[in-house]
């Protein structure tokens, strides 16, 4: 009889064990088969919001469900840390590539997100023959060439100099004109990347006029042979 009850105890114990193990088997199959369904996002820790730069401790990598995953979602810390956010991004949402972007890269025709610090954007006209005839492109880079009196060196003649040097094209102004012949651009203005102190150099000169010399690609020398009046004609006279 004993033997019966240590029998029947033994196989309890083989069908709990087989329970076990077959129950622990699915646990691990519907994990797996849930894993593999998954992967890894960039998702926001804190809240962001618009026009801050992005740092490591404001994101973080997390496992999703693929079909809960927007395919705009970043995949990499790298694709959203240091970029800026365009748009507010709320905590634990996805970050999406199209709401950030990355400094020195025009964010929907944004120039604030090509500028580097220190720099500011301005713009001058030209025409066909001061803006090289329509051959400077965004990304060249100029120096420019003023035309004005200067009451310190010359006060009765006009006097040719450069002013600033090597300064980077972010854009340039075109219009287009058709007429029942033909379809022409006309050049019309540049915009240049300038510091503050530049800047009123260019504004100031612009009254009178500006030549634009470009420069080879690569050729970022500086001879710093430029000059800026320091004591301005009473009254200026604008060269035709």
């Amino acid at each position: 009889m004993r033997k019966i009850y240590v029998f029947s105890l033994l196989m309890a114990l083989a069908v709990g064990l087989s329970v076990y193990f077959f129950a622990d088997s699915l646990q691990r199959e519907a994990l797996a088969k849930a894993q593999a369904n998954q992967s890894s996002v960039v998702v926001a820790m804190a809240f962001i919001p618009a026009n801050a730069e992005i740092t490591r401790e404001m994101v973080a990598l997390t496992d999703l469900p693929i079909e809960a995953i927007n395919p705009l979602t970043a995949r990499s810390l790298d694709d959203v840390i240091g970029a800026i956010s365009q748009y507010p991004i709320e905590q634990q949402e996805q970050i999406f590539t199209t709401r950030i972007q990355k400094r020195g890269e025009a964010a929907e025709g944004r120039l604030s997100y090509i500028l580097e610090p220190g720099y500011r954007a301005i713009t001058i006209g030209v025409d066909e023959v001061t803006g090289i005839a329509g051959n400077i492109t965004r990304g060249d880079y100029v120096d420019l060439i003023a035309t004005m009196r200067f009451a310190e060196y010359e006060e009765d003649n006009d006097v040719a100099m450069l002013i600033v040097e090597n300064l980077q094209v972010l854009a340039t102004g075109k219009k287009v004109i058709s007429n029942a012949e033909s379809t022409v651009q006309e050049y019309l203005s540049v915009t240049l990347a300038a510091r503050p102190e530049d800047t009123i150099k260019i504004h100031y000169a612009a009254q009178y006029g500006i030549r634009l010399a470009l420069r080879p690609v690569l050729d970022d020398s500086i001879t710093g042979e430029t000059y800026y009046p320091t004591i301005f004609p009473t009254e200026a006279a604008t060269v035709g």
